[in-house]
């Protein structure tokens, strides 16, 4: 029994190391290309609802004002292609920093962050333009005082071409819901 496990030792350590070389070979033809961007402090971007149909808006008549935010963004895509040069499939992450405010009171300011992945599902097809699957903290903007007043995180699988985009949603979506109170009541004190 002894000199079998030798044997079966003798074999296995040489196979397992081809099989490395196989998969390593394999993984090597095949890296993506990592891209980083950050964007350089963007001001006074209108927060859309999901459907981006309208901007969000707080108060009512004369003491409407449109919800604003300022972010300082960094991205990095990481893109695999096949051999012919056409994309195979692209991750996203993306991680922002935030100032919330209403247009007509910039002073008074929440502070936000992002934190989120997206990985496309449809084969060939580039971000934003298929299938994909979204996971992570989309909008998170903190009170005054501490703690969450508006929070948009989970997963989420997205449809970019289709009637309603949002195919599967799952965590706590007040941006998808349309739950802008506590955001609005935050922004107004």
């Amino acid at each position: 029994m002894e000199r079998m496990h030798r044997v079966s030792a003798f074999v296995l350590v040489p196979a397992a190391g081809f099989l490395l070389c196989l998969a390593s070979a394999g993984a090597a033809a095949n890296e993506p290309v990592k891209e980083t961007t950050t964007y350089p402090h963007t001001t006074q971007n209108v927060f859309y609802n999901a459907d981006f149909s309208r901007a969000v808006t707080c108060g009512s008549g004369s003491a409407q004002a449109q919800v604003m935010y300022d972010e300082d963004m960094r991205v990095t895509t990481w893109t695999w292609y096949d051999t012919k040069g056409q994309i195979v499939r692209q991750k996203l992450h993306g991680e922002s920093r935030e100032t919330w405010y209403l247009d007509s009171s910039p002073g008074r300011t929440l502070r936000g962050a992002a934190n989120y992945e997206v990985e496309t599902l449809t084969p060939g097809v580039p971000l934003y333009q298929g299938l994909e699957l979204w996971t992570g903290v989309f909008w998170h903007v903190f009170g005054p005082r501490g703690g969450t007043i508006f929070l948009d995180a989970g997963l989420e699988i997205i449809g970019w071409r289709l009637p309603q985009p949002v195919v599967k949603a799952v965590g706590r979506h007040d941006w998808l819901d349309g739950r802008f109170d506590g955001l609005c009541a935050a922004l107004q004190e």
